[in-house]
């Protein structure tokens, strides 16, 4: 989107650049909370863990993602798992450039993100460094990885196009801002929502709509997010979040 256009509900849903170029594109619109940004940013970071080089290190991953409701309060429950010291260290020990050491190297930014710092480089360099390691992973090393998304090769166009999925299903769309009626909180909607939240497998969602409908929620948004087999769910996901109280 062009920085002279006025936003509008058709950018929302055709947006394919990187995250910081959508916030600055959306700035009246999203509500940008520490949490929800850790949590895109565990979910591209989950879809390229078996690029990272030792389980230790993708165990990261999941304890960004346990801590990230804690980060809006300043801070985490529990030390991370792998001391951000060491992550640095092991950055060191793989080549300049290597897969290796682009994914080692941002999670040192998503430890930072964990414990409430909210320094912009973190929240736009760690999904960018996923893609580039996504792209080293498929194509060789190319000059430049910031390239109009027309000329990129088919499988990053695939992998930004999912990033920008995970990017509305955490955000929701806030052009239809919704408002949840308390009513719809039954005990059965809400322990789908939490064994969902809970085990990471979003495979519940249809269900989800059925129990929403049965306590009487007709919100169209809703209902087809938690149907339509094409949205992706992470953890973050806006209905779930609703369903659980979580900003």
């Amino acid at each position: 989107m062009e920085d002279e256009e006025t936003a509008t509900e058709a950018n929302w849903h055709q947006f394919v650049g990187y995250p910081d170029d959508l916030f600055e594109a959306f700035p009246d619109q999203l509500v940008l909370t520490q949490r929800k940004l850790i949590l895109y940013t565990c979910a591209t970071c989950q879809r390229v863990r078996k690029l990272f080089p030792t389980e230790a290190l993708r165990t990261v991953i999941d304890w960004a993602e346990d801590q990230a409701g804690n980060a809006d309060e300043g801070g985490v429950t529990y030390g991370e798992p792998v001391h951000i010291d060491e992550v640095e260290r092991q950055s060191r020990i793989y080549p300049e450039g290597s897969i290796e050491q682009v994914v080692t190297w941002a999670l040192h930014y998503l430890i930072l993100m964990a414990w409430g710092d909210t320094d912009w480089g973190s929240h736009k360099g760690v999904p960018e460094s996923m893609e580039h390691a996504f792209w080293l992973h498929h194509y060789p090393k190319p000059e430049t990885f910031r390239v109009p998304f027309e000329e990129l090769p088919l499988l990053v166009k695939q992998e930004r196009i999912a990033h920008c999925h995970l990017l509305r299903d955490v955000f929701g769309n806030p052009f239809r801002p919704v408002a949840f009626a308390a009513e719809w909180r039954t005990s059965t909607v809400v322990a789908i929502a939490q064994q969902m939240y809970e085990s990471r497998d979003f495979s519940a969602m249809p269900i989800l709509a059925d129990a929403l409908q049965d306590a009487g929620c007709d919100n169209d948004d809703i209902l087809t997010h938690c149907r339509d087999a094409n949205f992706v769910h992470v953890r973050g996901c806006w209905v779930v979040d609703l369903v659980l109280g979580k900003e």
